[in-house]
């Protein structure tokens, strides 16, 4: 299990990070993996309170005030006692009706597109927008070697619950943290050895032979200069919707992931016709329960490849999906770029040929601790007013990706896409018929693939 280190000690990459540097270092443009969270203020932020709790987030955790380095080709990272808080207010007020929500996007484009100084820390910026209709909203960039997803959501919850507890004339009560990101770092290469990765890549091996490329919702084009440009649209399953998808995960020994997961292979089945679905998912990448709380670049990347052939019932495609789910969680520890060589050595390696052979990427996290699940992305949200205003909405690669929150009681989340790639109609249609199969699947799990209601497939 992951100790606290000793002082001195110099302190290696973990898998993950190594995976990214050697990302980064040849990233075009330089920004391309950094990730921008944001989260939306219900009142007028105090300034000063909210960089006190910047501020207190800094010392909670190592990684935000870790640098990098490199000693004869080596990488290994650095914490730093103390950084400067890089925080800036962006007053929004004084702009034209009708502009603000164009320049907040063109702002926060801008603020993610920034490289950082991987020798400099803090790796992480941070800036409070206000706008004339008196909204405020917190955009945190962070480059990828110090955060992933989950721990974006772990950072904005930490920081509004810090925040709510200085307005309120408290000290922030975070939970204790038990180790630090660099602690994981030392014990992962102790406990990681080649025989581990050797046998888990045989698994890969054999899962991902002549798998398909490509997303399984085909591309409207591929362009020749692809920009960063996203768009949105939102899922949303409430009420007895998601009771239904929470009976049916009982009923079938699942999850609502894995239903969830199910529901979007019989819908690019019913809407392109593929029978042989792969989808991208990310991972926490913290197997030990004591990692939950750390903000750190721990995430995964696996694949979840099911056979959609013969027209099986959905009932079906749960079963296959759920064996899918627990082969992925055991055989997680490979950095996915190991598994990517030797199973598809000829992908290309950047550019707009790799986003078009990239498949659609589901992100799925729980904001419970209901159920812990090693490898699980579970994150805690402030308050349950939080909807898909609050996702991050920068930092992915794939041309498709759904994005789904999970907090017990609802599902919420959204398609988001690049436009370079995708029309806006495909990706509204897209999301309509996912409700479609939901509801479908609820009241008839028995039902084959053909007989589920898509508008994509008239």
């Amino acid at each position: 299990m992951p100790r606290p280190r000793d002082a001195g000690t110099r302190i290696p990459l973990t898998l993950s990070q190594q995976q990214m540097w050697l990302l980064e270092a040849s990233a075009d443009p330089p920004g391309l993996f950094n990730i921008t969270a944001q989260h939306r203020f219900a009142a007028a932020v105090d300034e000063h309170a909210l960089r006190a709790a910047l501020e207190h987030l800094t010392q909670r955790h190592e990684t935000l005030r870790t640098s990098f380095h490199s000693d004869g080709g080596a990488p290994y990272q650095s914490v730093a006692p103390s950084v400067a808080l890089d925080f800036d207010l962006c007053d929004l007020r004084d702009l034209p009706a009708g502009e603000p929500r164009e320049e907040l996007h063109a702002r926060v484009g801008a603020q993610d597109a920034e490289a950082f100084d991987l020798a400099q820390a803090p790796l992480w910026r941070s800036r409070l927008y206000r706008s004339a209709d008196g909204s405020e909203m917190l955009a945190v960039t962070f480059d990828h070697l110090v955060c992933d997803g989950t721990s974006a959501y772990i950072f904005l919850s930490e920081v509004v619950a810090a925040y709510e507890a200085l307005v309120a004339g408290d000290e922030p009560a975070l939970r204790p943290l038990a180790v630090q990101y660099p602690d994981f770092a030392l014990w992962q290469r102790d406990w990681l050895s080649e025989e581990r990765l050797a046998a888990q890549l045989a698994y890969w091996k054999r899962k991902l032979a002549g798998m398909p490329l490509g997303p399984a919702m085909p591309l409207d084009r591929v362009p020749e200069k692809p920009t960063r440009r996203i768009a949105t649209e939102p899922i949303s399953v409430i009420g007895d919707a998601y009771a239904g998808l929470r009976d049916l995960a009982r009923e079938t020994g699942g999850t609502v992931f894995v239903v969830v997961a199910a529901a979007l292979n019989a819908l690019f089945h019913r809407a392109a016709g593929v029978t042989d679905v792969v989808l991208s998912t990310t991972l926490s990448g913290r197997q030990r329960s004591q990692l939950d709380g750390l903000v750190g670049c721990f995430h995964g990347v696996g694949r979840l490849r099911t056979d959609l052939s013969g027209d099986p019932s959905f009932e079906t495609v749960v079963e296959r999906m759920r064996e899918t789910v627990i082969g992925l969680f055991e055989h997680q520890d490979i950095p996915f770029m190991r598994v990517r060589q030797a199973v598809l050595p000829d992908l290309p390696r950047g550019g707009p040929a790799l986003l078009a052979a990239v498949p659609v990427e589901l992100q799925y996290f729980h904001t419970a601790h209901d159920e812990w699940t090693p490898g699980a992305g579970v994150v805690e949200r402030p308050g349950p007013d939080r909807g898909p205003d609050d996702l991050f909405f920068r930092g992915h690669l794939h041309p498709l990706n759904v994005t789904c929150l999970d907090d017990g009681e609802r599902l919420w989340g959204q398609f988001s896409y690049k436009v370079d790639f995708y029309d806006r109609e495909t990706i509204r249609r897209l999301a309509a018929d996912l409700d479609l199969v939901l509801s479908a699947v609820v009241a008839n799990p028995r039902a084959r693939l053909s007989q589920l209601p898509v508008t994509a497939a008239d």
